[in-house]
């Protein structure tokens, strides 16, 4: 069973990786087709999540997607406080790149996670 479910890891990070966009749970499941269950699936991207090898974002319709980390992998404190842009029409999430966000908070808060998400038409919905 472990084998099987190391496979199914595998299977799974090189989805996030080969794909540009935050991917939905259910995008996921259907690209594995019937090879792995629902909770099987929920359960290795929350641990990718937690090993740091990818991370979520909740896009605007308050669905949770996740990429793959890239550029963040190697710092010693993962966090990933960096925007992404959802189409409207085609509700594609993707990274932003960005050099820092800075926030100021209140004294006393301590600012542990962000979740900013810009909305708008991606490249292929604007014909521009």
């Amino acid at each position: 069973m472990a084998k099987r479910s190391s496979f199914h890891k595998q299977e799974i990070i090189e989805i996030l990786k080969n794909n540009q966009r935050a991917l939905s749970h259910n995008e996921v499941q259907s690209l594995m087709g019937s090879s792995c269950d629902r909770v099987t699936i929920y359960r290795i991207l929350n641990n990718l999540v937690k090993d740091g090898v990818a991370h979520k974002v909740l896009d605007t319709n308050n669905i949770t997607r996740f990429a793959a980390c890239v550029s963040c992998i190697n710092e010693p404190q993962h966090q990933h406080n960096h925007a992404h842009f959802q189409c409207k029409q085609c509700n594609n999430v993707t990274c932003l790149e960005a050099s820092k966000l800075d926030f100021i908070t209140p004294k006393g808060f301590v600012l542990l996670e962000s979740y900013i998400t810009l909305s708008g038409l991606c490249k292929d919905c604007s014909n521009v």
